[in-house]
C-alpha cells in the first residue's frame, strides 16, 4: 500500500453477513418461530412496575418505566392469585405484567429492534468533505434524532439537538462542505446502528468502469496519486468476486455479522422445529450418561409414540386433532392437577414434588411448567436414566450386552405400544448408525 514514507505491508480480514433474500420478511418472522418460548419483551415506555411482597403477593409499585426497551428475559414468569403473568424486569425485585409487553421470539428480530433499509448511491464515498450526504448517512442520523428525541433521558435531549443540528446542515444547501469526522462520531448510538440492515450495491460486484466507481477513479485522481491510483484499480479488481456467484445480486441485504449472528445463535437446545427437538434430546441424553446409539434411539421412539410424532411437549388427554378440556381432566384422572405433562406423561403430586426439587422449579404450585421443553427434556431423559415412572430403568433392558426394544416400554407403561415404539426405535438407530441424526 502506497504511504507517505514509501510502501507499507500489512495484513487485514474484512467480515461481511449478506444475503439477497427477502431479509424484511425474516426479520417479521412470519412463520412464528420460538414465539412458544420468549426470549425477550419489548416493553413500552410509562408501563407499571410491580413488585411481589412477602407471602408471594404481587402489588403495583409507584414507578413506571422510562423508555421503551427490548429486555432478555433473564428469569421465569410468575403467575398472581388471578392466573395473570408477570416477567423480572432485570432488577432485584420489579416485575413487568405480561399484559403490558410483547414477548419476542430470539427470531422476531423486527421487534428487537433490527431494521431494514435501502440505498441507491451515486458513489461508494458517503462521506467525502464535499457533498452532503442526502442518502443513507441521512437516514441513519434520521433514525438517530428518533431514538434520543423519545428516549426520555435527561441528556438524551442533547444528542437529539446534535443531531438535528447535522441534518439542518445536510439539508443546507448553502454549506456543502463538512468535515467527515463529525459526521462519524455515534458512540452512543452504536447499537442502534449495529442493528441496522442496508440494501445497497456491493464494492464487490462492480468492475471500476462501472458508474458508481466513476466518481472515485477521476482523471483528477490518476493524474495527482498516480501510485495510489494503480494500486486502488488493482485493489478493486482482486477484490471482486460476487459476480461470479449463481444467485448473487449487485445489491444484496447487508448486516452487521457479528450483532446480526449473534442475534439469531440459539442459547442452549433450540425447540422451534421437530429436527431441533430431536437434536437436544441426543444431546441432552448424552449429557445425562446414555453413550450407546441403541439407548438414545430408544428414547426418541418414546417421544415420538407419546407426542404423536409433533416432538413438543403434551398434556395427558390431548392428541393430534383433539383437545380436553380441564373439565375432563378434573373429572378422569384422580391425580388431577398432576396429569400427565411433558415428552412423557408425569403424573402424581410425589413426582411433581421430586423434580421440583432436581430442576429448582415449582412445579407443585405451577404444574404447567412441566411442559416448558427444557424441563420436559431434563424429566424424559432422568426417568429413563433413574427408573422414575415404573421403577425400571432403561440400561435394565438396553446397554452394551443387551437390546430388548420390546420389553424397554415397560420403563414407561407396562407393553402399551410396546411393538410400534420398537420399530420406531429400529428405525432411529439405523438413522442414528448412518450418521444422519448427530
Amino acid at each position: 500500500m502506497p504511504g507517505e514514507d514509501g510502501h507499507e505491508k500489512r495484513y487485514q480480514v474484512h467480515i461481511e453477513c449478506l444475503t439477497p433474500d427477502d431479509l424484511p420478511r425474516f426479520l417479521s418472522n412470519p412463520e412464528g418461530v420460538g414465539r412458544d418460548t420468549p426470549a425477550f419483551a419489548r416493553c413500552p415506555k410509562g408501563i407499571p412496575v410491580y413488585l411481589q411482597v412477602t407471602g408471594g403477593e404481587i402489588q403495583k409499585g409507584l414507578i413506571t418505566t422510562q423508555t421503551e426497551t427490548v429486555m432478555a428475559l433473564s428469569g421465569q414468569a410468575v403467575t398472581d392469585k388471578e392466573g395473570k403473568r408477570y416477567w423480572p424486569d432485570g432488577s432485584p425485585r420489579g416485575l413487568l405484567a405480561e399484559s403490558d409487553v410483547q414477548l419476542l421470539s430470539r427470531y422476531d428480530l423486527a421487534g428487537r429492534g433490527f431494521e431494514a433499509t435501502e440505498d441507491s448511491p451515486v458513489s461508494f464515498d458517503h462521506l467525502n468533505g464535499k457533498t452532503q450526504p442526502k442518502g443513507l448517512v441521512k437516514t441513519i442520523f434520521e433514525r438517530f434524532y428518533s431514538v434520543a428525541d423519545n428516549d426520555g433521558q435527561p441528556w438524551s435531549k442533547a444528542v437529539a439537538f446534535n443531531y438535528q443540528q447535522l441534518l439542518d446542515k445536510i439539508d443546507d444547501a448553502k454549506s456543502p462542505r463538512y468535515n467527515p469526522k463529525q459526521y462519524r462520531r455515534n458512540p452512543s448510538m452504536r447499537d442502534h446502528l449495529y442493528r441496522l440492515c442496508v440494501k445497497h450495491p456491493s464494492d464487490w460486484y462492480y468492475s471500476s468502469e462501472t458508474p458508481v466507481w466513476k466518481a472515485f477513479f477521476t482523471p483528477q485522481l490518476k493524474r495527482d496519486a498516480p501510485e495510489w491510483y494503480a494500486y486502488s484499480m488493482k485493489f478493486l479488481t482482486d477484490l471482486r468476486w460476487m459476480y461470479r456467484v449463481e444467485g448473487m445480486v449487485e445489491n444484496p441485504w447487508h448486516m452487521h455479522p457479528l450483532v446480526f449472528l449473534d442475534a439469531i445463535k440459539c442459547e442452549g437446545y433450540d425447540f422451534s422445529t421437530r429436527a431441533g427437538t430431536i437434536r437436544a434430546i441426543i444431546e441432552e441424553s448424552r449429557k445425562q450418561g446414555f453413550s450407546l446409539n441403541s439407548q438414545i434411539a430408544y428414547i426418541l421412539a418414546t417421544v415420538k409414540r407419546e407426542t404423536g410424532d409433533t416432538f413438543q411437549p403434551v398434556r395427558e388427554g390431548d392428541w393430534v386433532g383433539h383437545t380436553s378440556t380441564d373439565e375432563y381432566r378434573k373429572k378422569h384422572y384422580r391425580y388431577y392437577p398432576y396429569y400427565g405433562r411433558g415428552y412423557v406423561q408425569i403424573t402424581w403430586d410425589y413426582n411433581y414434588k421430586a423434580y421440583s426439587e432436581k430442576l429448582g422449579v415449582d412445579l407443585v404450585s405451577e404444574p404447567d411448567r412441566a411442559l416448558e421443553p427444557n424441563n420436559s427434556l431434563f424429566i424424559l431423559i432422568d426417568g429413563f436414566r433413574n427408573g422414575v415412572f415404573t421403577g425400571k430403568k432403561l440400561t435394565d433392558y438396553v446397554s452394551k450386552d443387551r437390546m430388548d426394544f420390546l420389553n424397554a416400554r415397560r420403563c414407561i407403561n407396562g407393553l402399551d405400544h410396546a411393538e410400534q415404539i420398537k420399530g420406531f426405535a429400529e428405525d432411529f438407530l439405523s438413522k442414528l448408525n448412518a450418521g444422519e441424526l448427530i
